[in-house]
């Protein structure tokens, strides 16, 4: 009988590795807009750099990958700046109040196929309206993607 043998390597917390927190970002902006094919991510305003390293992120890296990915597709621009964030990291500085982003449309308490839908109202939104863009984003065929339109009372 085999075995594995193997070592356990501890990385301490995102917030105990300040150093890494702007790069990671940097990296999920550039991975995503290129994913998206949306203009090239040119940077992180300097107030979205100061609240993204003061932010303790309890939900460490996979948190920094979904607020990063979020404001890359609410972004009208190539930098991300900080109305961008969510609210909980732009208080979470104590710096002055910023004003407040639209809130996200999907929330707690809708139906699968509620957020269903409103899922795919933002991808094709974010893709300029390319449904084929858009169905390779989901990761389903154009086909599937039509049917759920038509589902969703879309088309």
């Amino acid at each position: 009988m085999d075995r594995l043998a193997f070592d356990v390597i501890t990385l301490p917390p995102l917030r105990e590795r300040r150093d890494d927190i702007i790069p990671m970002a940097e990296h999920f902006a550039v991975k995503m807009s290129g994913e998206l094919g949306l203009e090239l991510f040119s940077g992180f305003s300097a107030e979205a750099r100061r609240q993204l390293l003061d932010h303790a992120w309890p939900g460490n890296v996979r948190e920094l990958k979904n607020v990063v990915q979020r404001a890359v597709l609410m972004a009208k621009g190539a930098e991300l700046t900080v109305d961008l964030l969510p609210a909980r990291i732009r208080q979470a500085g104590g710096s002055e109040p910023v004003a407040v982003a639209e809130p996200s449309p999907i929330h707690l308490g809708m139906s699968l196929a509620e957020v269903e839908k409103e899922f795919i109202r933002m991808t094709i939104a974010s893709v300029g309206g390319n449904k084929l863009k858009a169905a390779e984003i989901m990761g389903v065929s154009r086909r599937a993607l039509y049917n759920k339109l038509k589902r969703h009372g879309l088309m």
